[in-house]
This record gives C-alpha cells, sequence and structure tokens, in this order.
C-alpha cells in the first residue's frame, strides 16, 4: 500500500496497530514531462510494533496475599509488575496470566501495573489496579434456630477479622439492613420479625480498620412456629387416651390427629388453645398414633408449624386401670388409689397371655391371688391378666 509520495529524505506512519509488524520498502522517481518514472526498490525493512498493555485485575487472596491476574497478550514474551510503584517481578513466561503478590499488610490498599514484553518491545504500562489483603468468606453460614419472632444465625471466624457485620433484607438482591457489628461468631434479631415472612441474611468480616472483607452468600428462612416437644399419651382406661404436650412459644393453639395401626392417612382429632386433650371410645386390641402441630394466627389465616414426633399407644400391650380397682373388691385389700400400668403379651398368638412384673414371666394366662405384700392379680376381660397394686 503506498504511503505517501515525498521529496525529501524521511517521512513517518503514524496511527499503527500495537504488536503488529510492518514491512517497507522505497523507490525513487524521475519526471518525464508529466510523467513519474520509477526506478527499483529498495529492500524491504520490517519494524514490529510494541506489544500490547495487558488488561489486569487484583483481587485479595488472603489476609497477606493479593492474586493479580490479566489477560494474555499475542506474541507477549514476559511481563514486568510493579507494586506501588516499584518494579516486583519480571515473569519471564508469556503464557503466564496471574502472580500471587504475598507478604502484604492486612487492609492496607496496594497499586499493580503490569507491562508486557516482546524481546526488547516493552508496552505501555496497564492500568493501574488497587487491591487490599481482607478476610475471607465466613463458612458454615446458616440458620442455627428460627421462630416465630426472630431468626438466630451462626457461622464459623475467619481469620483476621476484628468484627462481622449482619446484614437483613426482604429479598435476595437488596441485603443492606446492617442490623449489628458483633466479635461473636453468631447472632439472634430482636423479636420483632413478622411471623410467616421470609428474611434473607449475609455475614460480612471487618478488619481492625475497618475494611470489609468477602461476604457470605445470602441465606434466607421465613419466621415459623416450632413443632410441639414432649407429647405423651397415657390410657387412663381401655377405651380412652390421655395426651399432654410442651407449650411452643408464640402459639396461638395446637391441631390434634391421629391415626389408627399401619395407615399413615391422619384425621383430625380437634383443635385446643392448652397443653392436653383426650380421645375416647377407643378400641381394644388397637393401636393408635398421634402427632399435633402448633398454629399461628397471620390475619385471618392459621399457619400451621411442624408435626410433633409420633407417639403411638398400644391397646394390647398396656392399659392403666385405676377405675377397675374397685372391681376386686374389699377381700382383696386392693387400695384402689395405687392402681398401676400392668403389660401382658399375647403368646404365639394363642390365645393366652404371659404376665409380666419385675422381669419375671410368671405363665401364660395365670390368674394369682394376693400375695403377702399385697399384689393382686385377676382375670378380668379373659385371657387378658390385669395386675392391680396395693403397694
Amino acid at each position: 500500500t503506498v504511503l505517501r509520495s515525498v521529496s525529501g529524505l524521511s517521512t513517518n506512519h503514524t496511527g499503527l496497530s500495537v504488536n503488529t509488524r510492518y514491512n517497507y520498502r522505497v523507490r525513487a522517481y524521475k519526471l518525464s514531462g508529466t510523467t513519474k518514472v520509477y526506478g527499483k526498490y529498495t529492500p524491504v525493512v520490517s519494524y514490529m510494533t510494541a506489544p500490547a498493555a495487558p488488561v489486569i485485575k487484583a483481587v485479595s487472596k488472603s489476609i497477606d496475599t493479593i492474586t493479580v491476574s490479566w489477560t494474555k497478550v499475542t506474541n507477549a514474551t514476559g511481563y514486568v509488575l510493579d507494586v506501588n510503584g516499584i518494579e516486583y517481578t519480571t515473569i519471564e513466561d508469556g503464557n503466564t496470566i496471574s502472580t500471587d503478590v504475598s507478604g502484604l499488610n492486612l487492609g492496607e490498599s496496594y497499586g499493580f501495573k503490569l507491562v508486557t514484553i516482546n524481546g526488547e518491545l516493552r508496552s505501555n504500562d496497564s492500568s493501574t489496579v488497587n487491591a487490599i489483603p481482607v478476610p475471607g468468606v465466613p463458612s458454615n453460614f446458616k440458620m442455627s434456630d428460627v421462630n416465630y419472632n426472630r431468626i438466630s444465625l451462626s457461622w464459623d471466624s475467619v481469620e483476621g477479622a476484628d468484627h462481622y457485620d449482619v446484614y437483613q433484607g426482604t429479598n435476595a438482591t437488596a441485603v443492606t439492613t446492617k442490623l449489628a457489628s458483633v466479635t461473636e461468631t453468631s447472632f439472634e434479631t430482636l423479636p420483632t420479625l413478622k411471623y410467616n415472612t421470609v428474611y434473607y441474611y449475609k455475614v460480612v468480616p471487618v478488619t481492625y480498620n475497618n475494611i470489609s472483607g468477602y461476604s457470605t452468600a445470602v441465606i434466607n428462612s421465613k419466621t415459623v412456629i416450632k413443632a410441639p416437644a414432649d407429647l405423651a399419651v397415657v390410657a387412663p382406661n381401655a377405651t380412652t387416651a390421655n395426651l399432654s404436650w410442651s407449650a411452643v412459644e408464640g402459639a396461638g393453639g395446637y391441631e390434634v390427629t391421629y391415626s389408627k395401626g399401619t395407615s399413615t392417612t391422619y384425621t383430625v382429632l380437634r383443635s385446643v388453645s392448652g397443653l392436653n386433650t383426650n380421645h375416647t371410645g377407643l378400641s381394644l386390641n388397637s393401636i393408635y398414633n398421634y402427632r399435633i402441630r402448633a398454629y399461628r394466627m397471620s390475619g385471618t389465616a392459621k399457619i400451621y408449624g411442624k408435626y410433633s414426633q409420633i407417639e403411638s399407644i398400644d391397646f394390647n400391650s398396656s392399659i392403666v386401670l385405676p377405675h377397675l380397682a374397685g372391681l376386686v373388691g374389699d377381700s382383696t385389700g386392693v387400695d384402689t388409689t395405687k392402681s398401676k400400668l400392668i403389660d401382658y403379651f399375647r403368646d404365639n398368638g394363642l390365645g393366652n397371655y404371659s404376665f409380666v412384673e419385675d422381669e419375671h414371666n410368671l405363665g401364660p394366662g395365670q390368674i394369682f391371688s394376693q400375695s403377702p405384700e399385697g399384689e393382686v392379680s385377676i382375670r378380668l376381660y379373659d385371657p387378658i391378666v390385669i395386675h392391680i397394686s396395693s403397694n
């Protein structure tokens, strides 16, 4: 391509592309009338422009190390890295695209720039980028407890963190409300959260000079009512089950459900506001399974928590019979206020039962009279052996 014609002995070529080889030749000419008559070309002379400056970035790797990385530059034979305006190292492999700078001070800002080398040619300096060694991401960040009006968080400690900033939001992209700065690795919100509402959280470690480290990922949870604990089921007679449980904080009431035998389909018995209820009209030779869950009102809607553990009562293996003690009669010497739980076991499905007391098998279907210790056994519902103690 003709660059230009000149009358002198020099010229220039501007606007060249970096990292590009250009080839030049020159020939003289003389006018013959109005026509240029050219001579031969000179030998070709090549010129390689300087390599491109790399595009770099720098990020904290640990509390004393920053990783500097860059895009690979075509024809690069190496790179020179400056830290805070001082040459730090020469990288003699043009294929290298990152290096670590260690021995830095936590929380202090450092400036980095890079020059590309191609033989004797050097690029312009890259733009200067800054980075600060900061604490890493806290691991094991989780909800350690969730209640109807508060949430507890926990996480593992991070090297270099002086304290941790806890943030809350109502959507995953705007977790910007700073709740607290804590030195511990746990935090509980104030009991002012709305019930049945999703909240989002993140934790950021912070250095002694208030430089923020890397944030955790955002986690979330809905405020919920807890499952009732300590569900207990006892039978005061052969057709009734009494249920009781521990109170659930914030509960407006409790829904009681049951199933029979091996069925996994539960029926609602009732909802109650207290901590106990009963189930009457039960059948002998049956198993009843119970579970309960608390609820709390949200507007006009009942919002339920999780179910409790299932508790079962087997009317084939235990009956409490205080009300039957009087049937034995005064002649037995039974104290009607001290009747107790009785275990009986079917023997191979033959209709016989063995009575077990203090780990001693007293035989199938036996009927025992009052012992010197005041214990009485009677056959009330053949072939069930019922034991009543006057101790």
